[in-house]
């Protein structure tokens, strides 16, 4: 998943993504979400609280080998969750 102008990105593992507490959350109190919350579509990992809860995606992806991750370049550890 990547921002709309490409700054910020991750890569999530299937079982991280298909965890019941994960949303793709495109509206709030039944309305599109506005911009200050991630108009037009956001991620919310509870499992990963403070990382991969990617606000705004511009592009979301499907693959079989890991994608590029923000946090992973910069030392934390892909899978890092709670």
């Amino acid at each position: 998943m990547v921002t709309p102008d490409g700054e910020y990105y991750v890569g999530i593992d299937m079982e991280s993504a298909m965890q019941p507490q994960t949303i793709l959350c495109y509206e709030m109190n039944g309305k599109p979400l506005p911009m200050n919350q991630g108009y037009p579509l956001r991620l919310i990992i509870s499992v990963k609280y403070g990382i991969k809860n990617l606000k705004r995606i511009g592009v979301l992806s499907f693959s079989e080998s890991r994608p590029p991750d923000y946090c992973f370049e910069r030392g934390y550890d892909y899978y890092a969750g709670l």
